[in-house]
C-alpha cells in the first residue's frame, strides 16, 4: 500500500510538474508574442519617424522656397512701384511744364492780339 501511495504521490507530482511546465511554456509563448508585437510596433514607429523627418525636411525646403519667392516678389514689386512712381512724377512734371508753356504762350498771344487791336484802332 505504501508503495502505491508513493507511486500515486509521484504521479501527482509528475502531473503538477508537467502542468507547471505547460503553463510556463504557454506564458513564455504569450510573452514571446507580446515581444514580437511590440518589436513590430517599434519598427513601424521608427519607420514612421523617418518618413515624418523626411516630410518635415521636404516641407521646410518648400517653405524656404516660398519665402524666397515671396521676398523676391516683394522686392520686384517695390522696384516696379518705385520705377512707376518715378515715371509718373516725371510725366506730371513734364505736363506741368507743358501747361505753363501753353499758358505763357496763351498770355503772349493775348497780348499780341491786344496790341494788334490797339494798332488797328489807332490806324
Amino acid at each position: 500500500m505504501m508503495k502505491q501511495e508513493s507511486h500515486d504521490k509521484q504521479e501527482r507530482h509528475d502531473r503538477v510538474v508537467e502542468s507547471l511546465r505547460q503553463k510556463h511554456a504557454s506564458q513564455m509563448e504569450v510573452k514571446a508574442n507580446e515581444i514580437s508585437e511590440l518589436s513590430r510596433k517599434l519598427s513601424n514607429a521608427v519607420e514612421q519617424k523617418e518618413r515624418n523627418r523626411m516630410d518635415k525636411e521636404s516641407l521646410q525646403k518648400e517653405v524656404q522656397k516660398l519665402q524666397d519667392q515671396w521676398r523676391s516678389f516683394k522686392e520686384d514689386t517695390s522696384v516696379k512701384y518705385e520705377s512707376f512712381n518715378k515715371q509718373l512724377n516725371q510725366q506730371e512734371a513734364m505736363s506741368d511744364e507743358k501747361l505753363r508753356g501753353v499758358q505763357k504762350e496763351n498770355e503772349r498771344l493775348k497780348e499780341e492780339v491786344k496790341n494788334l487791336k490797339n494798332e488797328q484802332n489807332h490806324a
